[in-house]
This record gives C-alpha cells, sequence and structure tokens, in this order.
C-alpha cells in the first residue's frame, strides 16, 4: 500500500511540475509588468506632486528672484530627502485605489449586470392573496420585480406548478404565505429550497403554522406586526440578503456615511486612528528635521525654511490623509460586503446552523437588535409545521 502511494505521489508530481512551471514563466513576466506599470504611474505621480510644495513655499516667501529661486531649490532638495518616505506614501495610494476599483467598483458593476434588481417570487396560500397582493406593490414600489401565480380556481394543476417552477428558477429570493392547510405552497417552498434561494415565512402570530416541506432554519416573520409596519422591516430584510445592484450601493454609501456601525468595528478604527496619528507625527518629524539639516547646510536656505518645510509637512498631510481615508473605506465596504454575503448564504441554508432563532441573526442583518422593529416583527424561534399541530391534535384528542 505504501509503494502504491509512493508511486501515485510521484507520478502526480511528474504531471503537475510542467504545468506549475509553464504556469509560473507565464506569470512572472505578467507581474513584472504590472509591477512596472505601478512603478510608472508612481514615479509619474511624483513628478506631479513635487511641484505643489514648492509653488506653495514661493507664495509665502518674499516676493524677490533670489529668494524665490532659494525656496525651490530648498524644496526640491527636501523632496528628494524625503524620496523614500514619499514613495511608500503614494504606493499606499495606489495600492488602495486598486482596492477601490476591486472591492468597490467591481462588486456594483458585476451587479449592474447579473442582478440590477432583486427578484422575489411570494408564494402565498389562496386565503393569503389580498396580503400577497399588498406586499408585491410595495416592492415593486421599492425597485424590485415580483413574480406571483394568481389564485384561479380552474386553473390546471400542471400549469400552475410550471409557472411556479419557472419563477423559482428567475428570481433572488423567495418569501411564503402558507394557510393553516395544505396547497401548492408545500411543492413551491420544496422547489425553492432545492433550488438553494434564500426564502423567508410570513407567519400570523395566532394560529399561523410552517408548510410540511419547510426547513425550521429559514427566518420567520410575524405577520401581524410587519403588516402593522407597512411591511418595511420584511421589505429591509430582503433588500439586504438579496445582494442586488441597490443593496450593494447602499452598502457601499452606508460605509461612506456611517462607519462605526459595530463595538468590534469601532475599536478597529480606533486603533487604526493610533497608527494613523503615531505615523503622521513621525513624517512631520522627518519633514522638520530633514528641513533643519538643509538649512544648515546651506544658509542661503535659511530664510525660506519656514514656508518649505511648511508646504511640505501640507502635502504629506494630505497624502497621508488619503492614503487612509481610501484604505479604510475599502476596508469598510468589504466587511460589510462580507456580512451581506454571510446573511445570504444562512438564508439560503448553506451555513451550518440549527433551527431557527432570531438571535441567531444579531450582528448579520444591519439594525437587528433588541427592541428595534425588525427584531420584533420576527418571531423568537420557528413555528410548528401542519403535520405537528395535526398530530398535537390527535394526540390531545385521545386517538
Amino acid at each position: 500500500m505504501g509503494r502504491f502511494l509512493e508511486g501515485l505521489v510521484e507520478a502526480l508530481a511528474s504531471r503537475l511540475t510542467p504545468f506549475i512551471e509553464s504556469m509560473a514563466e507565464k506569470a512572472l513576466p505578467r507581474l513584472a509588468e504590472l509591477l512596472a506599470v505601478f512603478a510608472s504611474l508612481g514615479l509619474l505621480l511624483g513628478e506631479r506632486l513635487q511641484k505643489i510644495p514648492a509653488y506653495m513655499a514661493v507664495l509665502f516667501v518674499e516676493n524677490s528672484p533670489q529668494v524665490h529661486q532659494a525656496a525651490l531649490e530648498m524644496a526640491s532638495g527636501l523632496w528628494q530627502a524625503l524620496q523614500l518616505d514619499i514613495n511608500i506614501i503614494i504606493s499606499v495610494i495606489i495600492i488602495s485605489l486598486i482596492l477601490l476599483a476591486i472591492f468597490v467598483l467591481s462588486p456594483l458593476a458585476y451587479k449592474a449586470i447579473s442582478r440590477p434588481h432583486l427578484g422575489l417570487f411570494i408564494s402565498f396560500n389562496h386565503t393569503r392573496e389580498p396580503i400577497a397582493e399588498d406586499i408585491q406593490k410595495l416592492f415593486e414600489k421599492d425597485g424590485a420585480r415580483v413574480f406571483r401565480v394568481a389564485f384561479q380556481e380552474t386553473a390546471q394543476h400542471q400549469q400552475v406548478i410550471m409557472k411556479a417552477t419557472k419563477a423559482i428558477q428567475s428570481c433572488n429570493s423567495v418569501i411564503c404565505l402558507p394557510g393553516l392547510t395544505e396547497s401548492y405552497v408545500e411543492h413551491e417552498v420544496l422547489a425553492a429550497t432545492t433550488s438553494n434561494k434564500p426564502m423567508v415565512f410570513v407567519i400570523s402570530e395566532d394560529q399561523g403554522t410552517l408548510p410540511n416541506t419547510a426547513d425550521k432554519r429559514y427566518p420567520v416573520f410575524r405577520l401581524e406586526a410587519a403588516a402593522k409596519a407597512q411591511f418595511r422591516p420584511l421589505i429591509e430584510f430582503l433588500n439586504y440578503i438579496g445582494a442586488d445592484l441597490k443593496s450593494t450601493f447602499d452598502i457601499c454609501r452606508r460605509a461612506l456615511r456611517h462607519p462605526y456601525m459595530e463595538t468590534s468595528q469601532t475599536i478597529i478604527l480606533l486603533v487604526a486612528a493610533i497608527g494613523f496619528v503615531s505615523l503622521l507625527t513621525y513624517y512631520l518629524y522627518r519633514v522638520i528635521t530633514t528641513g533643519q539639516i538643509l538649512a544648515m547646510e546651506n544658509p542661503a536656505w535659511s530664510i525660506v525654511q519656514g514656508p518649505v518645510v511648511a508646504s511640505h509637512c501640507i502635502v504629506i498631510m494630505v497624502l497621508a490623509s488619503i492614503a487612509l481615508l481610501i484604505s479604510l473605506y475599502c476596508f469598510l465596504v468589504f466587511r460589510n460586503l462580507l456580512g451581506q454575503f454571510t446573511a445570504r448564504q444562512r438564508a439560503r441554508l448553506k451555513t451550518i446552523a440549527a433551527e431557527f432563532n432570531r438571535d441567531d441573526w444579531i450582528g448579520i442583518i444591519p439594525g437587528l437588535i433588541p427592541g428595534t422593529y425588525i427584531y420584533d416583527c420576527l418571531f423568537a424561534t420557528a413555528p410548528s409545521a401542519h403535520h405537528e399541530i395535526e398530530r398535537a391534535k390527535k394526540s390531545s384528542s385521545g386517538f
């Protein structure tokens, strides 16, 4: 057995080694070309930025050709002396812009192509059709595409099944409004589950039950509480886990306007702020001390030392702030997109979880904390299914 495994490993190695070598030969030149492009971009940006502190210094010195020339020369010398520090800041800015394209522009472009609108299928028992119509109108007003097979007493069985199956395949998420008895909802719930569609149930608090085919890991909303809130909690919940263009844009906007959303995130941002202040203090110290050294080496520059050093401090502070803000924004967007992906996977039953418990969704859905209307509109735990209710009735009646 040992010899067989050794032979298998050797055979795999002999086949994979040429493939890996060929991939490396192709990838390394591409990587070198990409790095060369970034380096050229950094040099070009550095050359452009070098003129800014020089012109700023000239504005605040004596209006004399000799003084202007001294300011320009010292500005050039100070910029060259700080070249390594400036290159690091410029590199961080370029990398941050690349991350911005990856984590912000790319998801928006992808969603604009693949999921420009939220697609919903409403599965309902015929007794819940008026409620289904109200939900459809509210979601369509919010910009969603809603699929719903209207109830018809004369509709043929096969026709209903085919329409519902096609609509489920076309949608992004499913809303289920079951009744008190079995219906076509049973088939639609099973089809949505096997299609890995995110699904939520909307059930009456008093006598509502889950369909027999329902997985008890799906989120369950209280019908009366959700209706009282004009189904706004349901809309916000499904918009988030729907992960369409609008929800992705909202995530990018929320990261820009409300960065301090959770305690853990606040701690991370606080540590980043302390690090930024420390780094900025170091850069300002470098500019001031380097400027003093240059002024001592060339006494003619001493009269322009203050404006030249101040202009470089301003430019470096602005560049460092830009690098920090872009990097921080990319982090926030990435973190929120990851949270949305986690919520969607949970609603698709793609994550390991027990039966539904609304407390398990705290921290997964934004704004879902005890005391909020979204939290209050959810059942605390999953309700019973039809067959469980029937079994309980038979047990209580002695059968």
